[in-house]
């Protein structure tokens, strides 16, 4: 798996604006689920299980005001992709980590 950086804002502000590099795009789409359950925790603070749906997931992903990933390609370029290609492989992700 390619180099990525994962680009993301939390809220409007600029100061909510950050960049995370993974050594594997697996390391970035696993960040973005836990982004999405710690952000759970902070609004659940007493609950001590918290249960969600890919749905859910994904509704965070959109409420974000941006969220992009760039990957490394193979001549050491680094490729764009948005919210919907992100979506699609936090899924794969998440049932690779099922099996």
């Amino acid at each position: 798996m390619p180099h990525s950086i994962l680009m993301f804002q939390f809220s409007k502000g600029v100061q909510s604006r950050g960049w995370e590099e993974f050594k594997h795009q697996n390391q970035a789409y696993d960040r973005i689920t836990d982004m999405y359950e710690k952000h759970l925790k902070k609004l659940n603070p007493d609950q001590l299980e918290i249960e969600y749906t890919v749905t859910n997931l994904y509704r965070y992903i959109d409420s974000l005001p941006d969220l992009g990933l760039f990957i490394q390609t193979g001549d050491g370029t680094y490729k764009p992709f948005g919210k919907a290609f992100i979506k699609k492989e936090v899924l794969r992700r998440i049932k690779e980590e099922a099996d």
